[in-house]
């Protein structure tokens, strides 16, 4: 007999068979672990001796209470101070355990979150009650955003969770449809990027759950209870038990693995009859299991669904602030430091998601201490409301890169709040400003050309993340004007040739200038081949070092000006021809075109050793030129030693490097002192 002939196929069944009940192994195994990952288990073919195990754990009864009286228990338990939830999500608790029991003596543990406690207890739930996240951080670099203007309404990122005002419940605004199509979107995602290899094995790990709600404008949906860690888990699990729900009625499908349900399909069901989709599934399992003649495929076919129709979760059912503290002061951003602190196993965060988690951290806590309003916040973010943001602001929404100046101008302030606050979010007490500051910078601007796709943009997001900020633009104060004409550019550029390096109309020039040209892909992180192209050395500083440069250059300041407007146009840019002392067209790559960008900031736009028209350059211009680079050199060591810095500190590192690490470079420091101390007037003020 095969397991889809062993289930009744006129619909659900009342509920009077028992939950699905997870095998010893599994219950054994669920524990207390502190810190879950999305880790494979293996899974294997099920043996004989397995499946008596499983037999008899399946016909096991629920402990030596009833299920009503367990329910009423744990009811009573989940009532204690710890827990801060509305009674619709403690139902909600009891109605998901196959063991309602385990809830009774069940420890409330704690995680300790940045300036808070979250509150956990730990159970077998039964899959059918469970949902995969609405969105999942771990993908937040290449989701789609409204901040691109080019990006269709259809698979856009949600609005973020709010917290509940009340309870430790996420509040998900926005249209339910739309909602639905998100975890349905995750859960493809997490399938096709990580699925786990279960077999006749349960999962291990718990999987990390929270309650939620779903608000629109015109109604509330029910409670549920949907993943924070664990995606990959849980929906490996909705394969492995062979779940189908076919338009009407739920279905048992083949034995094959894969996964056509949509976590969109179980939200449109009831809670109860998902429970009772759940035991109808269990109670089939658990037919072939106990069939003598049953074949071995259909046994190991049954294991497998028998397991899966129950897995270990933590809960989170309350949120503790830990007195006046500022910062991660709410329940959702605690529940989101939960998440990236988790993800440090097999398959953590990768850079780009904790960018993105503490950009949008960063921004939100900037919004909580009056220091941003709600319309610089959400064009920010870039998630909702951005046309209508960018409106207030004064500038224009449909120009992305005027978008990412802004995200430039606000995450480089240097008012001292803000400061501290970027030193909080990141968990650090000193370091390079501009350091922390480059990945939120990257990861919030980039959102303005999401529609391109996470491959389109790579190379963008590798020259940008290797340095897109240069001193000036924290040091001196400036601002995002509406740049937004070819005329405007023109009036931006006139205002830059009059003024110093620190002008606002210089530097908001080379912002505009370096998003246009990273954006069309003429200004990449710097590459071994360059040199071969131009046949003579060149720069290779970070983009923002590069861009400094180009500002310090008449030629350069036009070459940038330029850009904009021919990126705007979508056309490439042209090239400073030093002869002609013009714009030029050029057919070159872009990676040619950046080799010979960075060896213009090097050697000049004319031939080596010469100005632009054709002048041979002083003894002490090319002195001067050298002394430059000695100057960024330094800077960028410095730069780096901050980092080394800060990640000792955050990994609490105390003992000494030894020396015989460091004798090499405490002897190149002291012959740079004593070089450039030979060649230097003295200190005035001698320290």
């Amino acid at each position: 007999m095969s397991l889809s002939e062993s289930i009744d196929g006129r619909g659900l069944q009342p509920a009077d068979a028992e939950p699905p009940r997870a095998p010893a192994a599994h219950v054994a195994a669920s524990g207390r672990s502190a810190v879950p990952h999305d880790a494979s288990t293996a899974g294997a073919a099920v043996t004989e001796t397995e499946a008596i195990g499983l037999r008899r754990s399946a016909a096991g009864s629920e402990d030596e209470l009833s299920r009503s009286q367990a329910r009423a228990a744990a009811r009573t338990y989940l009532s204690r101070k710890e827990v801060n939830l509305p009674p619709e999500v403690i139902e909600l608790i009891v109605d998901s355990a196959a063991h309602p029991s385990e809830l009774v003596d069940a420890r409330i543990g704690s995680h300790t979150i940045g300036t808070g406690r979250l509150m956990v207890i730990e159970y077998e739930a039964l899959t059918t009650a469970l949902l995969p996240g609405v969105d999942n951080d771990r993908w937040l670099p290449d989701a789609l955003y409204a901040a691109d203007p080019r990006a269709r309404a259809e698979g856009r990122t949600l609005a973020m969770p709010q917290p509940s005002q009340r309870h430790a419940v996420l509040e998900y605004p926005g249209d339910p449809e739309q909602i639905r199509e998100s975890v349905d979107r995750s859960a493809k995602k997490a399938w096709d990027s990580n699925r786990q290899t279960l077999g006749a094995q349960s999962v291990v790990l718990p999987l990390t759950m929270v309650a939620a709600t779903f608000r629109s404008d015109e109604s509330r949906c029910a409670y549920e209870l949907v993943a924070v860690d664990g995606n990959s888990r849980l929906v490996s699990a909705y394969a492995y038990s062979r779940l189908r729900v076919a338009p009407g009625e739920p279905v048992l499908g083949t034995s094959e693995v894969g996964l056509p349900l949509k976590p969109s399909a179980l939200m449109a069901i009831p809670l109860s009859e998902r429970i009772e989709l759940g035991a109808r599934f269990a109670r089939a399992a658990r037919e072939l299991l106990e069939e003598p003649d049953t074949t071995p495929e259909a046994r190991n076919t049954a294991a497998e669904v028998l397991s899966a129709l129950t897995v270990p979760v933590r809960v989170i059912v309350g949120y503790q602030k830990d007195g006046d503290a500022q910062g991660r002061d709410d329940f959702r951003s605690a529940v989101r430091a939960l998440l990236t602190h988790m993800n440090v196993g097999v398959k953590p965060f990768d850079a780009a998601a904790r960018d993105a988690v503490m950009a949008e951290e960063i921004v939100t806590s900037l919004h909580q201490e009056g220091l941003v309003d709600p319309h610089m916040r959400d064009v920010l973010i870039g998630r909702e409301n951005v046309d209508s943001g960018m409106q207030t602001l004064g500038l224009d929404p449909t120009l992305p890169d005027l978008r990412f100046a802004l995200v430039i101008q606000q995450l480089t302030r240097s008012d001292a709040e803000f400061k501290a606050l970027v030193l909080s979010e990141q968990g650090k007490k000193r370091g390079r400003m501009l350091k922390q500051r480059n990945g939120p910078v990257v990861d919030l601007g980039l959102r303005s050309y999401s529609a391109r796709g996470p491959e389109a943009t790579t190379s963008a997001r590798t020259a940008l993340t290797s340095g897109c900020l240069w001193a000036e633009l924290v040091d001196e104060p400036w601002e995002v004007q509406n740049v937004n004409t070819d005329a405007e550019v023109d009036k931006l550029l006139a205002g830059a040739d009059e003024d110093d390096d620190g002008s606002k109309d210089r530097l908001l020039l080379g912002v505009l200038g370096m998003v246009s040209l990273v954006m069309s892909g003429h200004l990449l992180a710097a590459a071994g081949s360059a040199e071969a192209i131009t046949g003579t050395k060149i720069a290779r500083t970070n983009v923002g070092g590069i861009i400094r440069a180009l500002l310090g250059k008449s030629e350069g300041r036009q070459l940038l000006a330029d850009s904009i407007k021919r990126s705007r146009a979508d056309k490439p840019p042209r090239w400073w021809d030093s002869a002609k002392g013009e714009l030029i067209e050029r057919t070159w790559a872009g990676s040619d075109y950046n080799a010979h960008l960075r060896a213009a900031v090097r050697n000049g736009f004319g031939p080596k050793g010469e100005h632009e028209d054709g002048e041979k350059k002083s003894g002490a211009e090319c002195e001067a030129e050298k002394l430059t680079t000695v100057q960024e050199k330094v800077r960028e060591a410095y730069d780096e030693l901050q980092d080394l810095l800060s990640f000792r500190e955050a990994n609490c590192t105390a003992d000494p490097l030894p020396w015989t690490e460091t004798e090499a470079t405490f002897t190149l420091l002291r012959r740079l002192l004593e070089g450039l101390g030979g060649i230097s007037e003295p200190d005035p003020e001698p320290r």
